[in-house]
């Protein structure tokens, strides 16, 4: 069944488990993923990143897994995770999106933290619960061949209130 982050993650908390989180970019793999997390009767994340919209859509993939999360018993949830576009977070939104990680990383802090609240308050105005990560800071590493060579977050630099990650619940 499609249903939020929140709710999972609270259950989680309370239980003590982990919930698992797959970046799936075709129907199969998201099949194989949901059905072993049925069988276990265990809640899973599918998420999806830059590549996999590029390679399958981002409609199509909404749409694909959200009609696989409502053909089961157990709590889907699906993410666009490290999405770099607040319009494509409003157009995930618009898709059906449970959980979004607006990754402005690349922009200054300021403008972050604005496009951060241009998607929280889109996806308010829609009145869905919508889970909203914001990722503030870099962590050197490479993600969908995109290299980052910082080895600190920003919050190490500056002093803005929010700890990392920011997690909002809409």
């Amino acid at each position: 069944m499609l249903t939020n982050l929140k709710e999972i993650l609270v259950a989680a908390y309370k239980g003590g488990y982990a919930i698992p989180a797959f970046n799936v970019d075709n129907y199969e793999i998201m099949k194989a993923i949901v059905d072993a997390c049925e069988e276990q009767k265990h809640p899973v994340v599918l998420m999806f990143t830059q590549s996999a919209i590029k390679y399958y859509g981002l409609n199509n993939l909404i749409a694909v897994a959200n009609n696989l999360a409502n053909s089961v018993s157990i709590p889907v949830v699906t993410h666009l995770d490290h999405e770099l576009d607040v319009e494509t977070c409003k157009a995930a939104i618009n898709e059906g999106i449970q959980s979004i990680m607006y990754d402005g990383s690349h922009c200054s802090l300021e403008t972050n933290i604005n496009n951060t609240n241009l998607v929280y308050d889109y996806a308010k105005s829609t009145l869905k619960e919508i889970s909203l990560e914001a990722e503030l800071g870099q962590i050197a590493g490479v993600e969908d061949w995109k290299k980052s060579v910082n080895q600190c977050t920003q919050t190490q630099k500056m002093h803005c209130g929010f700890e990392l990650p920011l997690i909002l619940i809409v």
